[in-house]
């Protein structure tokens, strides 16, 4: 993955950042948004509840479990709980993962 990539998400999870994490904000809302993961997960007060609140994801599982997770063709509990994100890109899923791996409320 090019290093203009991570710099950004990285950046901002370290909370040093001269540059606006905005960018890369709007694009992990809208992977969450155009993958659809509020419809089974609750996120700052909205979303589904067949799946587990994100608030606090990043507090519960690793970076790896979390890339595990979106990369598995059946999601973590088989194929009736979350769908495969294998068709994501490497940088939308690193995007997403680092976003998700933030959320430590």
């Amino acid at each position: 993955m090019p290093i203009r990539l991570l710099l950004p998400p990285l950046l901002f999870l370290l909370g040093t950042s001269t540059a606006p994490a905005d960018p890369f904000e709007a694009r992990a809302r809208d992977l969450v948004n155009a993958l659809g993961c509020k419809a089974c997960h609750r996120l700052n007060g909205q979303g589904g509840s067949l799946g587990p609140e994100l608030n606090t994801i990043g507090s519960r599982l690793t970076p790896g479990m979390i890339r595990a997770r979106l990369q598995s063709l059946h999601g973590p509990g088989g194929p009736a709980t979350m769908p495969s994100y294998t068709g994501l890109t490497e940088d939308d899923r690193e995007v997403l993962v680092l976003h998700l791996v933030s959320l430590k409320r």
